[in-house]
């Protein structure tokens, strides 16, 4: 089953650094695990508008968006590997 997480301060702040970096909304959503509405909000200043935005050339913030990317990939192989298989899920 599908699930999103909510949108904290924190992740706004993470979306909107790689917003800034130029990464699409789609792909934000995908990788924070939530609907691409919430990401557009971010972008368009209508959610979080007060939080600012995160550094992400640190070491710290480098590895935790290793992470999110891997726990991404790994939702998608669930959801769409047994697809390419053949498999019902």
């Amino acid at each position: 089953m599908r699930t999103s997480i909510p949108i904290t301060a924190n992740r706004a702040r993470l979306a909107r650094a790689l917003i800034e970096a130029g990464v699409h909304d789609h792909d934000i959503a995908t990788l924070l695990c939530c609907n691409q509405p919430r990401i557009y909000e971010i972008h368009k200043g209508l959610r979080f508008p007060e939080a600012g935005t995160a550094d992400i050339t640190t070491p710290v913030a480098k590895a935790a968006l290793g992470a999110l990317l891997a726990q991404a990939v790994l939702r998608l192989t669930g959801e769409i590997g047994p697809l390419i298989k053949g498999e019902e899920k």
